[in-house]
């Protein structure tokens, strides 16, 4: 889970730059990448963040404010890990991908990051996460890597979701995380999403101007 994920981004990137029609059109100085929740914790990882699977069990041991992130790290019947524990003497997981320039990390899971491999990171970061996040806990996953990396830039988006940073769907969408259609009350989900387009534009283009 925690090396497969990010490696499979770079093998779409190998495949793009490789590619008759697409090598040419990429400019390899100004590639960025950008993923939400568990694709959040991807373009991290890309960026050098390093993942201690003993970080997940001993996380969800210690707290009780992080359910929702902990009981989808269990398995289906919620009393085995999804993710076999690590050996006491396991290396963490770099995945680190040196083509990735910038990154934004939208309500990103990051609690199995090693601080120190969050320090290191060298390229732009941008986290943006959600005010009433009831999937990731923004102050394990989000506010950690900032706490690490205090170059990122940072923001909360105010009454937003765990989900406000995917599409409106029009039907439910139910998933182990929850439904994927659902907003916290009052937030506008649609009126936001052309504002968070424009940062996430923004965010990249002054990195390259």
């Amino acid at each position: 889970y925690f090396s497969e994920r990010p490696l499979q981004l770079s093998r779409v990137l190998d495949a793009l730059l490789a590619s008759p029609e697409w090598g040419k059109r990429i400019p390899t100085e100004h590639i960025g990448a950008v993923g939400h929740s568990a694709g959040g914790y991807s373009v991290l990882a890309l960026a050098g963040a390093q993942a201690d699977r003993q970080r997940s069990a001993q996380h969800c041991r210690t707290v009780q404010d992080d359910p929702g992130y902990c009981s989808l790290a269990k398995g289906p019947g919620g009393e085995a890990p999804a993710v076999a524990p690590a050996a006491p003497d396991a290396q963490p997981v770099s995945v680190a991908d040196r083509r990735i320039r910038a990154v934004v990390a939208l309500a990103p899971m990051a609690v199995v990051f090693t601080p120190e491999s969050l320090t290191g990171i060298t390229v732009p970061v941008r986290v943006i996460m959600a005010e009433h996040d009831a999937v990731l806990n923004g102050k394990y996953h989000g506010q950690y890597v900032v706490a690490n990396l205090p170059r990122a830039q940072a923001s909360t988006v105010a009454g937003a979701g765990h989900f406000a940073f995917m599409a409106q769907p029009t039907f439910p969408l139910p998933s182990p995380a929850g439904d994927a259609s659902s907003n916290p009350p009052g937030f506008d989900r649609v009126a936001f999403l052309p504002s968070l387009e424009s940062q996430v534009a923004e965010f990249f283009a002054d990195q390259w101007r």
